[in-house]
């Protein structure tokens, strides 16, 4: 959520390519979304990609007098493993997941 009809800067950046940027501003209630699958509509916005699992980005936010709110995303990149002489199988977050293979 936003300040309504404010403007929001946000950030999209992959690990393994260029990322990219877009300005989008909020609706009346606050509510905003960007859409990198299309290239926005100033030259620094032509950057597209897609969302993907590992990714990581911001959105902010200034206010009249340059102050800003600031937030960070990631997209989770899971790491599951299974071993076929296990009973048992780990994921990347340290916990066991039953499993049937």
């Amino acid at each position: 959520m936003a300040a309504p009809n404010s403007w929001v800067m946000v950030d999209a950046n992959p690990s393994d390519q260029e990322g990219a940027s877009r300005w989008v501003q909020a609706d009346g209630d606050g509510s905003w979304s960007a859409d990198f699958g299309v290239p926005g509509a100033s030259d620094w916005e032509q950057n597209v990609l897609d969302i993907l699992p590992g990714f990581d980005g911001s959105a902010f936010q200034e206010d009249e007098d340059w102050d800003g709110t600031w937030d960070n995303w990631h997209v989770p990149n899971p790491d599951f493993r299974a071993d076929r002489q296990a009973t048992r199988s780990g994921a990347g977050s340290g916990h066991q997941v039953p499993t049937s293979l």
